[in-house]
């Protein structure tokens, strides 16, 4: 926390544009979003990369070369580097500092902006590629044919959960997308594996992160081919009663790599996967199983899920409620009949009505995971 005031005083008191590394989502909030250019990694082909290569200075603060390889990101090395972290940088060929501030990031950087004078001289070019990043977000709500479009699905994701969800992204194509368009402001709360890329990872840090944080919302999201890496532990989520969402988009391969191996061979080997029905693996878990036939039920789907939750906590509220307000037990007469009439009604329907929304739906002691599979569509654009 520290450390992101750090840096958000700085861009308000400078105005820099921001980039990112995957596991610095977060760090931007959403009033500093017009000074944010995007998350860079991997693939060389972002508005992030552009705004990089054309930088004349480049501060780097918390960096870990794992994450993306400076010789793709500071092929040139034109530009001079600062680097600000706790320890001194692994010079390489791509990342030889012109100078580094090592200690206490938060420190350094309210250090730093004590002796800044604003305003600097900015080239206000980044905000044409902030807004090319924007542009392609906003592209996802357009999408309406199956299968679903991963910014489709992205934006329906955003619109539905709120800054404090966490998100926990498997390795693959679903990982790319989602680091890339999906707009977090809060720190580590959007997950990524990234360096290692831990096939397989999200099912479990998503059980996890339930014990750690059991009132916050989690959902984890997972390829077909991850998810079959750790689906198993599906069974601790049932027998622990753990309630969170769990994504698998489904296009029958390992799609990343088949992405890399066409790049690289111009063929695809070793990458098909076998059909599964994933819904009914879930329910033999002893979780629910849902596959999403038209991109209007994502909405839909995700929002019934918290709506049941909701009604069977009413539940009990909504009795004893009923009973404080209908207190017919102290009248007498016609009074204490009319009121028990007016009990029985209200309780009735208003019971009936939470039931109703809870309906097909298991036992909460069984009811630990909800798993959809989504065909998306193939490919990292």
């Amino acid at each position: 926390p520290l450390n992101c005031a750090a840096i958000h005083a700085l861009i308000k008191k400078t105005h820099i544009p921001v980039v990112g590394t995957y596991q610095a989502a977060g760090v931007v909030s959403r009033e500093l979003l017009e000074y944010f250019v995007g998350r860079v990694g991997l693939f060389k082909n972002q508005p992030g990369d552009i705004l990089l290569s054309q930088a004349d200075l480049i501060i780097t603060i918390g960096f870990n070369p794992v994450e993306y390889d400076p010789e793709i990101w500071n092929k040139t090395g034109k530009a001079p580097l600062l680097h600000i972290n706790y320890d001194p940088a692994s010079i390489r060929q791509g990342y030889f500092p012109t100078l580094e501030l090592c200690g206490d990031i938060a420190t350094t950087l309210n250090n730093l902006a004590q002796k800044i004078t604003p305003p600097l001289s900015i080239n206000q070019d980044y905000k044409k590629l902030s807004q090319e990043l924007m542009d392609k977000i906003e592209q996802g709500n357009a999408f309406q044919t199956m299968p679903v479009h991963p910014l489709r699905f992205i934006s329906e994701l955003r619109n539905i959960l709120n800054d404090d969800a966490i998100i926990i992204t498997d390795i693959g194509s679903n990982y790319m997308w989602m680091a890339r368009y999906f707009l977090s402001f809060k720190p580590r709360h959007l997950l990524f594996s990234n360096g290692q890329q831990t096939l397989g990872v999200a099912l479990p840090w998503a059980i996890g992160t339930k014990f750690a944080y059991p009132k916050t919302t989690v959902v984890s999201i997972s390829g077909d081919g991850g998810f079959l890496f750790s689906a198993m532990e599906l069974e601790t989520a049932v027998r622990e009663k753990l309630h969170f969402v769990h994504f698998v988009w489904v296009d029958g391969s390992y799609d990343m790599v088949k992405e890399q191996e066409l790049q690289k061979y111009h063929r695809p080997s070793g990458v098909q996967l076998g059909a599964v029905d994933i819904g009914k693996f879930a329910e033999s878990f002893g979780a629910r199983g849902y596959k999403v036939t038209h991109v209007d039920e994502l909405a839909s789907i995700i929002f019934g899920v918290c709506v049941k939750l909701a009604a069977l906590m009413l539940i009990p509220f909504t009795l004893i409620s009923i009973f404080i307000f209908h207190r017919f037990w102290h009248l007498e007469g016609e009074a204490r009949q009319l009121n028990m009439i007016i009990f029985i009604t209200n309780l009735t329907a208003t019971v009936g009505g939470l039931l109703l929304l809870l309906n097909d739906m298991t036992p909460i002691t069984t009811w630990a995971d909800l798993v959809k599979y989504i065909k998306c569509t193939n490919g990292v654009n």
